[in-house]
């Protein structure tokens, strides 16, 4: 098994940056596995996901482009 990420999810309501909240009951978790390979959630909720492969990077990589992407259309 490799540590890189295979997909990322597009989901409309999920391109937004993980907040963490300390006195929540959850917390954003943005990684999962699916399917034997990791895969990335910018908003890390955790379901209604559409995962979209991608070419498999590092976690910091991955999270790095996305979240740019994220702020630029904020």
């Amino acid at each position: 098994m490799d540590r890189l990420v295979h997909r990322v999810c597009v989901a409309k309501d999920h391109q937004q940056l993980a907040l963490f909240d300390s006195a929540s009951s959850w917390a954003p978790n943005s990684l999962t596995f699916i399917d034997g390979e990791w895969a990335y959630c910018p908003a890390g909720k955790p379901d209604r996901h559409e995962w979209r492969p991608v070419e498999a990077r590092r976690y910091e990589e991955i999270r790095d482009e996305v979240e740019e992407r994220v702020r630029t259309r904020a």
